[in-house]
C-alpha cells in the first residue's frame, strides 16, 4: 500500500504559515492583556475587600478602627489603590504598587503577606491582606496561572 500526497499551491501554504508566524510574532498585545487582567483581579480586591482567590481580608481590630477613623480595609487615604499599576510590553506583564510612606516603608508588601513585628511598633502584627495573586515565593496563585493559560491559549489561536 503506498499513499502518495500532493501538495498543490505550495507558495498559499507558505503564505498562510508566515501570516500566522508573524500574527503571533508580537507579543506586545498579549502581554498587555495579561497585564490587563492581572490589574483588574487587584483592583477587585481593594473593591470587594478579598484577596484575588476570593478569600475575604480578616476584619481590622477595633483599635485600628478607632485610630483610622474607619472600618474599610487597606485603605486610609487611598494611597495604595491610586498606586496600583500595569505596564507591559513584547517580554514582560507586571502589576504593583508604586506607592511607599514618607518612611520609606514599603506598607503594600506588608499588607500582601502579613508580618510579625511590623513597622514602628515591633510589637504589632499585621494579617496578609493579599490585594496581588502572588505567594511569598513570587509565584502566581494556581488559578490565575490558569487564566493565563487560557489568555495566552486564545492569543494563538487568534493568530491561525
Amino acid at each position: 500500500m503506498q499513499i502518495t500526497l500532493k501538495l498543490e499551491n505550495i507558495e498559499a501554504v507558505k503564505r498562510k504559515l508566515e501570516n500566522i508566524e508573524g500574527n503571533i510574532t508580537d507579543t506586545a498585545p498579549l502581554m498587555g492583556e495579561i497585564a490587563n487582567y492581572l490589574y483588574n483581579i487587584s483592583k477587585d480586591s481593594f473593591d470587594d475587600e478579598k484577596d484575588t482567590r476570593g478569600n475575604a481580608w480578616t476584619p481590622l481590630s477595633e483599635a485600628t478602627k478607632k485610630y483610622k477613623g474607619t472600618s474599610k480595609l487597606l485603605y486610609k487615604e487611598g494611597d495604595m489603590q491610586r498606586g496600583l499599576i500595569s505596564e507591559s510590553d513584547s517580554n514582560s506583564a507586571k502589576v504593583g504598587i508604586t506607592t511607599v510612606n514618607d518612611d520609606d516603608y514599603f506598607y503594600p508588601m506588608v499588607h500582601q503577606f502579613g508580618t510579625n513585628n511590623a513597622g514602628r511598633n515591633k510589637k504589632l502584627t499585621i494579617p496578609a491582606r493579599s490585594f496581588l495573586p502572588i505567594n511569598a515565593d513570587g509565584s502566581l496563585y494556581e488559578g490565575v496561572e490558569n487564566i493565563i493559560t487560557e489568555i495566552t491559549v486564545e492569543f494563538i489561536e487568534s493568530g491561525l
